[in-house]
């Protein structure tokens, strides 16, 4: 690291995030020899292009502080980059799935102590049509109503505000008839109310749900809950077994293991109101494209004790 942008979300952490920015400053310059500039966003958007033209501009290095939806722009930006910067993050946000899953702590004054002792890595991301994620996208009722959740209420009350909002989605929701191909052209066709597709061994902020998965394994996870599970099976299941990290395809549940899929809706007249979920914010509608982009992104991480 040579010459750092700090690209800084105001409204995130509870809106201290140019608080964060300032302390994350004064750990980087004492414990690096390094030129800096904090950036604050005024508007969507402004994270992606600060990123997409930051090594354009001299910086090597681009460290963002937000909550999901400013990670996933800077990464976007980043994405389609041929010579890409280093890349970090402050999680301020509720989930913070990629954050979890490289040693980030969860509170943010502990995260930017972090900073002082640094490894490089690289780590996948996916690309859904002509959008990336991180982190997880969702299908069906359950995500329509997290991204219908109310701004205040993620700030008051954190995850639980989803919680709150996906329980009662699943108990309103109609399943819809869909179809999954895996990257072998292999489909199955299944009646869901709730559709994952997982980057990392987290997901909404359950650390190790997902058994053996790796944030630079090259694959996705696809959990699709059938017609036939009941929430407090769901709920069983998670808390005894966890998410399974090979093929399965039971009644219950369809799981697999890819490094590409496509979801389509065999009802024609439900694929506009199909909206996916992607990394907590709107996400292209069905049919979805859905391609691991292995080791993409070159990041910098907590170095482990």
């Amino acid at each position: 690291m040579k010459k750092i942008l700090i690209i800084a979300n105001p409204g995130s952490g509870k809106g201290d995030a140019p608080e964060y920015a300032k302390t994350l400053e004064e750990v980087l310059l004492t414990n690096y020899e390094v030129e800096l500039e904090i950036r604050l966003t005024e508007k969507e958007g402004d994270a992606n292009h600060w990123a997409k033209a930051a090594k354009q501009e001299g910086y090597d290095t681009v460290i963002c502080l937000g909550g999901d939806g400013t990670v996933n722009e800077v990464v976007s930006g980043i994405a389609e980059l041929d010579d890409k910067p280093l890349f970090s993050f402050v999680p301020l946000g509720t989930v913070n799935d990629l954050g979890r899953v490289v040693g980030f702590s969860m509170d943010p004054d502990e995260a930017i102590q972090q900073f002082a002792h640094l490894d490089e890595t690289k780590v996948d991301i996916a690309r859904v049509n002509n959008q990336y994620f991180i982190n997880v996208l969702a299908l069906g009722d359950i995500p329509t109503a997290v991204l219908e959740t109310d701004s205040d209420q993620k700030n008051k009350l954190g995850f639980f505000a989803y919680l709150i909002d996906g329980v009662k989605a699943f108990f309103g929701g109609k399943n819809k008839n869909l179809r999954i191909y895996d990257s072998q052209g292999r489909h199955y066709d299944l009646a869901s109310n709730l559709i994952l597709v997982a980057l990392t061994s987290s997901v909404g902020g359950m650390e190790g749900l997902i058994q053996g998965a790796t944030y630079n394994d090259g694959m996705a996870h696809l959990y699709a809950i059938k017609d036939s599970m009941t929430l407090s099976s769901i709920q069983t299941f998670l808390q005894e077994k966890g998410l399974p990290d090979e093929i399965v395809d039971n009644d219950h549940l369809l799981s697999l293991r890819d490094s590409a899929f496509r979801i389509e809706s065999v009802d024609g007249h439900s694929t506009k109101e199909l909206k996916s979920n992607v990394d907590g914010d709107e996400g292209p509608a069905l049919p979805l494209e859905i391609e691991i982009l292995k080791e993409c992104i070159p990041m910098l991480i907590p170095r482990k004790a």
